[in-house]
């Protein structure tokens, strides 16, 4: 088994960079980079000399490194969901395992927060697209975000908001006097997440 030494730890803003270099002619030199807060859970320092299982476990953190990176990355373009931001992860090449710690890390550094992010996508989804709950709801569930940070944050909306947007969206449209349209009618607001009392009441609202 070829070991190695431990030839420099140099800290810096992207974390710890360490270079192992090998023991007599078997092997290459290696280099990885990784979290302060990885390097603080070994305890070899410069100068020591390691296994290759030490150098299996230290290239597993510096691909988490590159894992977190790449989702502060990608958080930073748009809103995704815990399970969506693992999917984007595993589409760049990364294990499930370590795109799962990846998204974890960013939950707990509070960059990655679905409650938030929910709350925001309902709020473009009213201003936007008029959507009622169900189709709103559904939206969410589709990215990934769990049923929690969903029901949380359409639970936060006026009763009103919703209620206007249906009206806006009937009075927009005249309501079609043939019984075959007035049904086709119907289930294009229905499609738009909204109820049949709701809709009906609106229409009788605006008749």
């Amino acid at each position: 088994m070829c070991k190695y030494t431990i030839t420099a730890i140099i800290k810096n803003i992207a974390g710890v960079s360490i270079k192992a270099e090998p023991m007599g002619d078997e092997g290459e030199i290696l280099e990885f980079l990784i979290t302060e807060e990885s390097y603080k859970g070994f305890s070899f320092d410069e100068g020591d000399t390691i296994t290759e299982e030490d150098i299996v476990l230290i290239a597993e953190e510096a691909d988490f490194c590159r894992a977190a990176a790449r989702a502060l990355k990608i958080l930073s373009y748009s809103s995704h969901s815990k399970s969506a931001l693992v999917r984007k992860l595993c589409q760049y090449g990364f294990s499930k395992e370590t795109a799962l710690r990846a998204a974890e890390d960013s939950e707990k550094k509070g960059i990655l927060d679905e409650s938030r992010q929910a709350e925001h996508l309902v709020d473009y989804y009213l201003r936007h697209k008029y959507w009622g709950k169900k189709r709103i709801a559904a939206e969410l569930m589709s990215r990934g975000y769990c049923k929690t940070a969903v029901t949380g944050a359409i639970s936060q909306v006026d009763e009103s908001r919703f209620e206007e947007n249906l009206m806006r969206l009937v009075s927009r449209k005249p309501v079609p006097e043939d019984r075959h349209e007035r049904d086709k009618y119907i289930s294009a607001l229905s499609r738009m997440g909204y109820s049949l009392p709701e809709i009906l009441r609106a229409i009788k609202e605006a008749e």
